[in-house]
């Protein structure tokens, strides 16, 4: 099943419940991201946007950065490919981390599922 786009309106404990899918790795390492950083929303948004959500978190957290909230939030900000190809190669679930565009691909399938994308100019242009 894809993912569904973040609700960046809802509470940011909506947002962060979302993005760690019922994976308790992810509720801790969320939880110090949102109490350690000023930022740290932004660290979420920036995972979510490469795709990096649930047991991928925690693989992120707990694997690549060794528990290090700074770490994790500089490797999110990078885009770190070492932390991709880890959650990747360790997370074993079907969704795989990515560069970037996560966010962007969600929020204009959302919009073609509910009939309220409208393409502009360039009526070619197809972002999925």
């Amino acid at each position: 099943m894809a993912r569904k786009k973040l609700n960046v309106n809802e509470s940011v404990a909506n947002v962060a419940a979302q993005m760690c899918e019922g994976n308790p790795g992810a509720i801790a390492a969320l939880s110090s991201i949102l109490t350690k950083r000023d930022d740290g929303l932004l660290v979420v948004l920036s995972l979510d946007d490469m795709n990096i959500r649930g047991c991928q978190i925690w693989v992120a957290y707990k694997d690549w950065a060794g528990g290090d909230v700074d770490k994790l939030a500089k490797g999110a900000f990078d885009r770190d490919q070492s932390m991709i190809d880890m959650v990747n190669e360790r997370s074993g679930i079907e969704e795989v981390a990515v560069n970037s565009g996560a966010s962007d691909k969600r929020y204009y399938e959302s919009k073609k599922e509910n009939q309220f994308f409208t393409p502009g100019p360039n009526k070619d242009f197809d972002p999925l």
